[in-house]
């Protein structure tokens, strides 16, 4: 049995998706996701290289033995 004929006779989606077969479904979540994964593709490729590059800068103008003598400073007091 497919997984999408699982989903139409699960007792809890069964009542929603009464009027769809098991095609329409695989359609409909072809249909949803493409059109979404496109969108996040789009916000999250801005998102990451934003984050990517604030995370080099940082990477370049503070060097890593700084932060550790930092740490080591506010510890002590």
């Amino acid at each position: 049995m497919s997984k999408w004929k699982h989903i139409l006779e699960d007792p809890e989606f069964r009542p929603a998706l009464s009027i769809r077969s098991c095609k329409s479904l695989v359609n409909k979540w072809r249909n949803l996701t493409d059109r979404v994964s496109e969108e996040k593709l789009t916000r999250m490729s801005y998102k990451v290289r934003k984050v990517v590059n604030a995370y080099l800068r940082h990477e370049i103008l503070d060097d890593p033995a700084d932060a550790v003598e930092e740490e080591t400073e506010t510890e002590d007091t």
